[in-house]
C-alpha cells in the first residue's frame, strides 16, 4: 500500500510539474520589431524539409472549379533550399511550372510575420483533409477598398512551413480558400 501511494504521489507531482501548452509562438520568432512572432523560426524550418519535399495544395476561388499547387522542395542547406512551383489543372495537365528558385530560410520564415496590430493569434485545433491538427490560426485584418479583409492562415504546430490551411473573407463572406492536401516529409 505504500508503494502504491508513494507512486500516486510521484505521479501527480510529475504531472503538476509539466508546463502548460504555450498560447503562442516564442516571442524570438518575431522577425521585426511591432510584428507578431512567425509561427516557427528559419531553424525550425531547416529542420523540416528534406530533400524531395513536396507539399500539395488545393486551391481557388469559393465558386471557381479548384487547382492544385505543387511546391517541390530540394538541396536544403544550412542556408536555404531550392523550391519549384506548379500548378495543376484538376485533370492533371501543368499550367505554370517555375523556374527552380532558392529560398532562404529567413526568408520563407518572413512571409508568416504580420503586424502585432492587425493579428489575432490563438491556439487550436483545426480540421483539414489531413486531419485534426493543433494549431497556431493567425486572423490578420485590413481595409481594401473600403472593404474588410480577414485572411486565415493554420499553421499545423508539429508541421512547421506553410500553413495547413489559408482563407481569406472580405467583409465576413468566404471568397478564396488554400488548403494541404497532401505532404510527403
Amino acid at each position: 500500500m505504500k508503494l502504491l501511494l508513494a507512486l500516486s504521489i510521484t505521479l501527480v507531482s510529475s504531472c503538476a510539474a509539466l508546463s502548460p501548452a504555450p498560447s503562442s509562438p516564442p516571442p524570438e520568432n518575431s522577425t521585426q520589431a511591432g510584428h507578431a512572432p512567425t509561427p516557427f523560426s528559419a531553424d525550425d524550418l531547416r529542420r523540416s524539409f528534406p530533400d524531395g519535399t513536396q507539399l500539395r495544395f488545393e486551391l481557388g476561388s469559393i465558386d471557381a472549379e479548384p487547382q492544385v499547387q505543387i511546391l517541390s522542395f530540394s538541396n536544403p542547406s544550412d542556408a536555404g533550399v531550392e523550391v519549384q512551383v506548379e500548378l495543376v489543372d484538376p485533370d492533371g495537365t501543368v499550367v505554370v511550372s517555375s523556374p527552380v528558385e532558392t529560398a532562404m530560410w529567413e526568408e520563407l520564415q518572413s512571409h508568416a510575420s504580420f503586424p502585432e496590430a492587425d493579428v489575432t493569434l490563438t491556439r487550436e485545433p483545426h480540421e483539414t483533409r489531413l486531419g485534426v491538427a493543433e494549431c497556431w490560426h493567425y486572423a490578420v485584418r485590413s481595409v481594401q477598398n473600403e472593404r474588410t479583409l480577414v485572411t486565415h492562415y493554420w499553421f499545423d504546430i508539429e508541421r512547421p512551413g506553410p500553413p495547413v490551411d489559408f482563407t481569406m473573407e472580405f467583409d465576413g463572406v468566404l471568397s478564396y480558400r488554400m488548403e494541404m492536401v497532401s505532404d510527403t516529409r
